[in-house]
């Protein structure tokens, strides 16, 4: 005589290997499993979708941080005797003073942001070069600032 629990076992074993108990389909395990493969992708594509954001936005932060590093280096320039290389700053700054260079930064940051935010949405990889090239032209004015200041001294 077979042990009882053995007789459960093997109709739960059989059950599970596709048989079918009283004519009702059984659906395998495989299929839930490809399921939640399938949700493991989705939740990773939109978590990397939200670094991606995340990241964007760091950078666009360290672009209105540089923009700031600019005006600073500009105003201390600017008050040990050094001129305004850039034509436009220059025009702004003789006609209307400083604030002129701050409003004219605070435009630019503005439509930077702007238009990086938009081009997130159809290009990302745009949207990423846009900001990265952006800081590193606005690092270089800052650089530049910096070395003709410390020449001075």
């Amino acid at each position: 005589m077979p042990h009882p629990r053995r007789a459960v076992l093997s109709e739960e074993i059989v059950g599970r290997a596709g048989n079918t108990r009283e004519e009702q389909p059984f659906m395998s395990t495989i299929a839930s499993e490809h399921e939640h493969t399938k949700i493991s992708r989705g939740t990773i594509s939109r978590r990397g979708a939200e670094w991606n954001t995340a990241l964007l936005v760091a950078f666009l932060i360290v672009y209105a941080a540089i923009n700031m590093a600019d005006l600073l280096s500009t105003y201390v320039g600017l008050q040990h005797g050094l001129h305004e290389g850039n034509p436009l700053m220059s025009h702004l700054l003789t006609n209307y003073g400083f604030s002129a260079l701050i409003a004219y930064k605070l435009f630019v940051v503005g439509i930077v942001w702007g238009g990086v935010l938009l081009l997130r949405k159809g290009h990302p990889r745009i949207a990423r070069i846009t900001v990265v090239v952006c800081n590193l032209l606005v690092a270089s004015a800052v650089v530049l600032n910096v070395m003709q200041f410390l020449t001075l001294s």
